[in-house]
């Protein structure tokens, strides 16, 4: 009996192995466009808001009213895909909780879009950079902080993304409690709406922030329209 080399064996494997390599890369490319399609908007959760009022829904487990947006921007420095991020409370615009800069990425190691979170350094002067890109010019990496293992990675699922952050990687340590904080991160994306869970805990196991019962907040994203109007012209006693 006569027995291949063992080169020829792992050359075989490799010439198979390539195509399916490809094939994987090549879909993760696809996901990309579909993401990078949905994800920029406005969102809101005026609607979840509203039917938890209504429905009496005990007040330590109502949700705050939120309000997103996510802009493409372009900042080369940080990547090709690039969005400038702000977030506000109880509609209230002068109530921004948060600003960021994402960026995304396709990891083909994880075979995911990869999520990085980076937090200027000075907010102040980036209010509604969304609107005045000028606001952005000359950002840099260097002007903002990444903390690590907070990327968040983006599968697709059916009909949706869902993206999660690795699991316990992500923490911090509180200047108040001296304890370790682990933040945890479960997101849905749609063509139309995105669902956002981040909570944080403890190295003990206590509550920090984030819904108790682990409902996220669910965002719809605002649609644009036109319409037309036409005023009635008073003709006497008649309208016409």
């Amino acid at each position: 009996m006569t027995t291949k080399p063992m080169w020829l064996c792992c050359l075989a494997a490799l010439l198979f192995a390539a195509p399916a390599v490809a094939d994987k890369n090549a879909v993760l490319d696809r996901d990309m466009r579909t993401f990078l399609d949905w994800f920029p908007g406005v969102y809101d959760n005026q609607e979840q808001v509203y039917f938890e009022e209504e429905q009496g829904v005990p007040e330590d487990l109502r949700h705050e009213r939120i309000h997103h947006t996510f802009a493409r921007v372009d900042l080369p420095a940080f990547g090709e895909h690039v969005f400038y991020v702000q977030q506000y409370l109880d509609d209230d615009p002068s109530k921004i909780y948060r600003q960021r800069i994402y960026v995304f990425t396709a990891d083909y190691d994880e075979n995911a879009i990869r999520l990085a979170i980076h937090t200027p350094k000075d907010v102040a002067s980036l209010v509604d950079a969304h609107l005045d890109s000028s606001k952005l010019e000359g950002l840099t990496p260097e002007d903002t902080t990444n903390m690590p293992g907070c990327d968040v990675y983006w599968r697709k699922r059916a009909a949706e993304f869902d993206g999660q952050m690795k699991e316990k990687a992500c923490s911090f340590v509180s200047k108040r409690s001296g304890k370790r904080i682990i933040i945890d991160d479960d997101l849905t994306l749609t063509e139309n709406e995105i669902w956002i869970s981040d909570r944080a805990e403890d190295e003990d196991g206590n509550y920090v922030f984030g819904h108790r019962e682990g409902i996220p907040h669910k965002n719809i994203k605002a649609r644009r329209f036109e319409c037309w109007i036409a005023a009635l012209e008073r003709d006497g006693e008649n309208w016409t």
